[in-house]
């Protein structure tokens, strides 16, 4: 899609708050997307609050900022990151004050995020000798009963004891909360499994479906607004910019009635229109 004058100048100004996915809009895998850091200084030239909303759950927002400066992003700070770690721990402060201790099913920057809350994460390891968790091991299996939930994100190290563990602790009839649905993750060779697959197994085998934080959901554009003061009033002054048919666009129709749009018709928008003024000052030069 060509991006024209006409089209930035009809999107830009409708909105005050740009909430940006980041992996396969911002970045993909190591490599940085064509055009986003241009699209982000200007928004911010222009006055606009940015925001970045990730159904990633394996890092903590200083972690993630870190990794925005990595990428030459200088202006992100931990502030400005609502990944699925941040507003899941926040969520379960909210919503259960009395929540202790949960088993997390997921990765240090998720237990880190927690921690920030006041709740402990207990985690668990295959500890045979063989690394294989057979049925015998199972039967001996003690839980801790002073568990509140299980919590669930992305983990690459999920294996059958985990999902015997956490799957104990469902029937016991303890919380069930999981960071995003998400089936799948692009990766420059294809795509890789999700935090989607876990949450199925789970389901499968308890029959107990989980509370869901991350996008489609709103809990993110919500505690987004919550941090920053935003009136319900003022929510169409919100845009939400992604790759996702499933999440991105998903959560801005659903929660959010507001036009959605690729991020590269956006950053090309920005970026264009940059360009052009360069050239008018130079015309204007050789005039003289």
């Amino acid at each position: 899609m060509k991006a024209d004058k006409v089209q930035f100048k009809e999107l830009i100004p409708k909105y005050d708050y740009f909430l940006f996915d980041c992996d396969g809009v911002m970045w993909q895998g190591n490599h940085l997307m064509p055009y986003a850091i241009d699209c982000i200084k200007t928004l911010q030239g222009l006055g606009k609050t940015l925001a970045f909303i990730s159904n990633n759950s394996s890092c903590s927002r200083v972690h993630a900022a870190e990794k925005f400066a990595k990428f030459g992003f200088e202006s992100i700070t931990p502030a400005d990151v609502y990944f699925t770690s941040y507003v899941t721990a926040k969520y379960i402060r909210r919503k259960y004050p009395w929540m202790k201790k949960v088993y997390l099913i997921g990765g240090q920057g998720f237990a880190d995020e927690l921690a920030e809350f006041g709740v402990e994460s207990v985690q668990t390891h295959t500890e045979s000798a063989d690394g294989v968790y057979d049925t015998s091991e199972f039967a001996d299996m003690k839980v801790d009963g002073e568990i509140d939930a299980v919590v669930v994100g992305w983990d690459t190290s999920v294996d059958y004891q985990k999902l015997c563990y956490a799957g104990v602790l469902l029937q016991m009839g303890k919380h069930f909360i999981a960071s995003n649905p998400d089936i799948y993750d692009p990766m420059p060779y294809g795509i890789a499994p999700g935090t989607g697959p876990t949450l199925i197994t789970l389901t499968t085998i308890t029959g107990k479906e989980p509370e869901i934080i991350g996008k489609p959901y709103p809990n993110q554009v919500n505690t987004f607004m919550e941090d920053k003061g935003i009136e319900e009033k003022e929510k169409r002054r919100i845009l939400v910019i992604g790759d996702r048919l499933d999440t991105d666009i998903a959560v801005s129709y659903t929660h959010l009635r507001a036009h959605e749009t690729r991020h590269d018709l956006v950053c090309r928008l920005l970026l264009e229109k940059k360009k052009k003024k360069k050239k008018k000052k130079k015309q204007k030069k050789k005039k003289k």
